[in-house]
């Protein structure tokens, strides 16, 4: 965002009443900052400019400073981002990631951090639950507490889970030599040693000692391996050796001791050297145990499979739903019913394959299978058998089976509102409720302004009391453009009327972000078609709705269990979803998912049935 240079457009002081709303507004994004240190960030006293800069794209961004000082705070889409600056004194106003010096090099150069460059807490890094979408983060290289780059989140810590660490983690919008941080002092990085929690199992016995290993995401760096990646100075903070070395907590039932990686060493954890017999440098790699208190515990795959396909059973597929495929079974169902820190791999289980492990249920009962044309189905379930009348499924939370109605969940659904812009002939009802030609309100805002219309002006017409309908005086019939023979309306014909002279459009809402489409709204359409002699299903016009075609193919790869890709259409300017075979039950059943409703799509079969489906149907009749 700021590693082109860009030109002042305008630098004016911060009147006292915009201090105050710039306070409130820094209070309500970031509530972990407390008032008193809130006062020190922007104080009240001090001189406060915004700067408005406007780059080659005449995007224009504001910019706080503190008078003579480094910028603060910057604005992208309405939101306030803290600037490097601002971190370096206040860490703990935003989340933290971990990654390398190698990959801030590459953010220096542009790119946006991806998911493997990301160090979990097992690397030294932080942990990635609470994140959410569009969340303001931090980067850290591994070992620093002081953030080297500021950017926004592309993905929350469900679907960080659910892609398996693949993907766009945040994207950089500032970072530490760009034109933003040379525009302040072009203070040196500080390196600042963060504290780091390590728990250690003394229940192992006196010869437990802490292993060392590295991560693959990369160790600690120390200052000299982040000016060599990054090719910019930094600074150590702090001249007694205690504040330059790195800190460990080490946590021993319950009790919590503070030690210098120098401090300690081997003497200190009863046993062999082995590893360690140089002391626990944290700038030299990460702590891990695989039987210390963090480590993660051994999976059996074979009973979670089984446990994933009885709660299916138990808890999703009806009698009616067969028969199923036993692809649908497993891709759709199977996986889905899995707890959400878990990944059901069928490959690290003793059987390697879904129809290994089905035949191994035939043959004790559970169900049974037909196949018919190469497709294996399941076309009973024994529900008498021991295995599922014993069993009872767990609803914990995040482990809770989905449903068939709602196997795709989404925070932020997408809702669709319609709204209307009056014409100017219809100037005459809207105006006099602040409502004009470039306005946009709701259907039944509409029909309250017209009604308060005919009210007003007394227009309703009545018989015996009772409200039969409107009567049409001059600027009605002007503004609806009626004959001149029409002196009155039911209700349903005014607001029919009404809606005639007005233009419709369409606002797309998707958590925080807003589109607004005029005229007609395109539906998601489905076409099923042939492609090089096979069936294959398109979808268009994800764009339109903010679905993200990339992950919309990754989502039915999962859940049909087939190829997709996303590719080009011919004459179109938006992305299109090519999926194997015919899966429209399965995308209405996603897009549903994502808040989309079944009104805004359209199915189309261009599929011809085969000459021996034509036969067989004659041969059924006969």
């Amino acid at each position: 965002m700021f590693l082109k240079s860009f030109r002042i457009k305008s630098n004016s002081a911060v009147k006292g009443s915009v201090r105050k709303q710039l306070k409130r507004e820094v209070s309500e994004q970031y509530p972990l900052l407390p008032g008193e240190v809130l006062d020190t960030v922007l104080p009240s006293k001090a001189g406060l400019h915004c700067v408005k800069y406007e780059s080659g794209k005449n995007d224009t961004v504001s910019v706080y400073y503190v008078m003579d000082n480094n910028p603060i705070f910057f604005v992208h889409n309405g939101k306030l981002f803290p600037t490097v600056y601002t971190l370096w004194s206040h860490p703990q106003l935003v989340k933290c990631v971990a990654t390398s010096a190698f990959v801030v090099k590459k953010l220096m150069d542009g790119a946006d951090l991806m998911l493997p460059g990301v160090c979990t807490e097992k690397d030294g890094g932080f942990s990635l639950s609470g994140i959410t979408v569009g969340q303001p983060l931090a980067v850290n290289v591994v070992g620093n507490r002081c953030a080297v780059a500021v950017g926004v989140s592309l993905i929350s810590s469900e679907q960080i889970v659910s892609s398996r660490m693949r993907g766009k983690a945040l994207e950089v919008l500032h970072i530490y030599g760009d034109h933003l941080w040379s525009a302040g002092t072009k203070q040196e990085l500080p390196v600042t040693p963060y504290i780091m929690e390590v728990r250690v199992n003394e229940k192992l016995g006196e010869k437990y000692t802490p292993k060392m290993g590295r991560s693959d995401c990369g160790v600690s760096e120390s200052a000299e391996e982040i000016v060599t990646a990054t090719g910019l100075p930094v600074c150590t903070i702090g001249n007694d050796q205690e504040s330059s070395e790195e800190l460990v907590k080490v946590k021993i039932d319950d009790k919590t001791t503070t030690y210098s990686d120098s401090a300690v060493t081997v003497e200190d954890f009863p046993g062999d050297t082995g590893e360690a017999s140089g002391g626990l440098l944290l700038n030299e790699a990460s702590i891990v145990d695989e039987t210390s208190y963090d480590s993660e515990p051994e999976i059996d795959m074979d009973e979670l499979l089984l446990e994933c396909f009885l709660k299916t059973i138990k808890s999703v597929v009806k009698p009616e739903d067969l028969p199923l495929l036993t692809s649908t079974l497993y891709g759709s169902y199977m996986r889905q019913s899995c707890p959400s820190d878990l990944i059901l791999e069928i490959k690290k289980s003793s059987y390697k394959k879904v129809s290994k492990f089905l035949s191994s249920l035939v043959s004790k009962g559970v169900i049974e299978i037909s196949s018919e044309d190469g497709a294996d189905s399941v076309t009973s379930i024994n529900s008498d058998h021991e295995l599922l009348h014993n069993f009872r499924p767990v609803l914990t939370k995040g482990s809770r089976p989905k449903t068939k109605e709602a196997v795709v969940t989404r925070a932020n659904t997408i809702t669709v509102e319609e709204v209307w812009s009056p014409f100017q002939s219809v100037s005459p009802l809207f105006s006099p409720q602040g409502v004009y030609k470039s306005s946009t309100v709701s259907s039944s805002d509409v029909r309250e302004i017209v009604t308060k219309y005919v009210k007003n002006n007394q227009l309703v017409s009545q018989d015996n009391t009772q409200i039969v309908g409107v009567n049409v005086n001059p600027v009605l019939s002007r503004a609806l453009k009626l004959k001149v023979n029409i002196t009155s309306l039911s209700w349903k014909q005014l607001f029919s009327e009404v809606f005639n002279q007005m233009r419709p459009s369409f606002i797309i809402r998707q958590g925080s972000r807003e589109t607004l489409v005029k005229n007609n709204l395109p539906k998601v359409k489905l076409t099923v078609c042939r492609r090089a002699n096979k069936t294959v299903t398109l979808v268009d016009n994800l764009d339109t709705y903010g679905i993200p075609a990339t992950e919309f193919s990754q989502k039915i790869q999962r859940q049909a269990a087939c190829h997709s890709a996303v590719q080009t259409a011919a004459g179109a300017s938006g992305s299109q979803v090519l999926i194997q075979g015919n899966q429209v039950k399965t995308i209405v059943r996603i897009l549903e998912g994502y808040g989309l409703p079944v009104r805004l799509m359209e199915s189309q079969d261009n599929v011809k049935p085969s000459k021996n489906a034509k036969r067989k149907g004659k041969g059924s009749q006969n």
